[in-house]
């Protein structure tokens, strides 16, 4: 799973912001809410960010491309949690060792950073944690966040083996199966207007791989 960026030239990056938009949608999945936090967070990490909260957004980056377990992202986290915390004690503290090689306001940067990353990861698990600030220039960052709002659900009848069988063909790449993945769906009960819309209408986003529809269907834990 990949994240998009704007590059320069306003063609180029329209189009790349709708493909983002296809491949995220509105973060009906978890791996996608955390696709986006651990983007988000990591831009705001520092020279001093503690190596639990990068640990973090690499176990966190590897599940969203299912390389670890849901547990995996759970157990590093408590061990960033652990490290903002003392991050914290250490932005307060009247006393800075010169060995440390820390000044003060490279330690209130630095737990600044982890708490982010911390609620960043937290949030997207459904764990409490906030929003991630989102770099001015990320319009398929905040797009994505801003429709998590709305996001459907997917209700597991619908997943029949012919919905699944489609949503493979669409996740590998073959892109014209998704109007027939549509036509399952509808078949199977789901009358969602954001996930029928955006399978049969072409014009909405460009489809590219990894689009946010077939990820909700096989996103079983």
């Amino acid at each position: 799973m990949s994240l998009v960026e704007s590059t320069t030239g306003p063609r180029v990056g329209n189009r790349e912001v709708r493909c983002a938009a296809c491949e995220y949608g509105p973060l009906a999945t978890t791996r996608k809410r955390v696709a986006v936090a651990c983007r988000c967070a990591g831009y705001a990490l520092g020279l001093y960010t503690d190596h639990r909260i990068r640990k973090m957004l690499d176990v966190g980056r590897a599940y969203t491309n299912r390389f670890v377990p849901l547990a995996a992202l759970v157990a590093a986290l408590r061990e960033a949690e652990a490290g903002a915390t003392e991050a914290g004690r250490r932005a307060v503290s009247d006393v800075w060792s010169i060995f440390e090689g820390l000044r003060a306001g490279d330690a209130r940067e630095a737990s600044r950073a982890s708490h982010t990353a911390v609620g960043a990861v937290q949030w997207a698990l459904g764990m409490g944690g906030a929003v991630p600030p989102v770099p001015p220039k990320w319009v398929w960052a905040q797009t994505a966040i801003a429709r998590s709002a709305t996001a459907p659900v997917f209700a597991p009848e619908w997943r029949t083996h012919d919905v699944q069988a489609l949503a493979r063909l669409a996740q590998i790449g073959d892109l014209g199966a998704l109007p027939i993945l549509a036509d399952a769906l509808q078949d199977a009960g789901c009358e969602d207007e954001q996930i029928l819309s955006h399978c049969r209408d072409p014009h909405e986003d460009p489809h590219t791989p990894g689009c946010w529809v077939p990820d909700l269907i096989l996103d079983v834990e």
